[in-house]
């Protein structure tokens, strides 16, 4: 999505002098060349509304091409980065949950996946494994897979919430909601005042058509996060259902 800012051409005026022989019979008037007597107001307009909407247009495409362009080449060089590392120690499973984080954070699962199968080989026990496994396995939408690597870490880190967190967002999309609800359940008295469970208790209200009550929670997890996008669209889309 890359922009190009270009500078506008500027007209230079020559100071001629009219000859004669250019007369009133030769002058252009508005029957012959209508297109030529625009009000200088409304010409002024469009070259100042032109310039208005190209650099701003430019600022903002500009701005988050140039960032999401810097967040590339930073992921692409950690991949790298971690590439190496795992090859220097490979039997290091934390490595090998870093290098699929990476694969994870450009999009590609399926390597995430496999690197993180790769680090269970070495560490069966190992928390961050299981729970960027069930992450990743979200992300592809294989969510049994992903309630079967999430309920291990959840074993494994029992005070841990986000392990309880992301089980109960597996089940809420495999619309087991009364398991959704109580795996969420326990991460909210682990991390009370978190915005994503109370935003994932509410959108199960919400599934339930409960409408009231997801849009009370919606509102519980805004007073935490008040600019908590997923939110705020979740509120305004129940309350139009309860018009």
């Amino acid at each position: 999505m890359e922009n190009i800012k270009e500078n506008n051409p500027t007209t230079s005026t020559e100071n001629t002098k009219v000859e004669k022989a250019n007369d009133k019979q030769n002058k252009p008037n508005r029957k012959t060349h209508p297109n030529m007597f625009y009000p200088v107001w409304l010409a002024a307009f469009l070259i100042i509304l032109t310039a208005a909407v190209s650099a701003g247009g430019w600022y903002y495409f500009g701005e988050k091409y140039i960032a999401g362009k810097a967040e590339e080449i930073r992921l692409e060089e950690q991949l790298d980065f971690y590439k190496q590392k795992a090859k220097a120690q490979p039997k290091d499973a934390n490595v090998l949950v870093d290098l699929g984080f990476t694969y994870l954070k450009l999009g590609d699962v399926d390597s995430a996946i496999n690197n993180y199968k790769r680090a269970l080989k070495i560490d069966k026990n190992n928390f961050n494994i299981y729970l960027n496994l069930g992450i990743a396995y979200m992300d592809a939408k294989k969510y049994d897979d992903a309630a079967e690597a999430l309920l291990k870490a959840t074993k494994i880190s029992p005070q841990d919430y986000q392990g309880f967190m992301y089980l109960g967002m597996a089940y809420k999309e495999m619309k087991m909601y009364d398991k959704a609800l109580e795996q969420l359940g326990k991460a909210n008295d682990i991390q009370p005042g978190s915005s994503t469970i109370i935003y994932n208790l509410g959108q199960i209200a919400e599934a339930r058509e409960d409408y009231q009550g997801a849009a009370d929670v919606y509102k519980e997890a805004l007073m935490y996060d008040p600019l908590f996008k997923d939110a705020i669209e979740a509120l305004e889309r129940v309350e139009k259902k309860l018009k």
